[in-house]
């Protein structure tokens, strides 16, 4: 996670955070926040801990981030009170790098960036 920012809806009490720049594909982070989205925070958190993902784990930060964003606005919040409302995925910027192939030609290689936001509400 390279930049965080926080913004925060006291009215709907609920609060997200940003993960820019992840340098993994939104195809594979996607996969994961399928089976994350509109789960309680505790099984959300119990579960991606326990997934093998590199994904799991940008997603396992971004959505305690959003918790404790969630905190700063309400601190009578608990962690069964909050559900994951929204997890949405986008692509980032593509990064080149060349690769040497025969004959002294070049090949390009795209590694694919995502951005994640996570929004944590209190259930009503």
């Amino acid at each position: 996670m390279k930049a965080k920012t926080v913004e925060t809806k006291v009215a709907q009490s609920e609060a997200r955070a940003l993960s820019k720049f992840n340098l993994i594909s939104h195809i594979k982070m996607n996969a994961v926040c399928r089976e994350i989205r509109n789960l309680d925070y505790t099984t959300a958190i119990n579960l991606l801990g326990q997934l093998p993902n590199k994904s799991a784990r940008i997603i396992e930060k971004t959505i305690k981030s959003a918790y404790n964003n969630l905190l700063q606005v309400d601190s009578n919040v608990t962690e069964e009170n909050c559900y994951v409302k929204t997890l949405e995925v986008g692509t980032g910027p593509n990064i080149k790098r060349m690769v040497p192939r025969a004959r002294g030609r070049a090949d390009i290689q795209f590694k694919r960036t995502s951005h994640l936001t996570a929004v944590v509400a209190r259930r009503s």
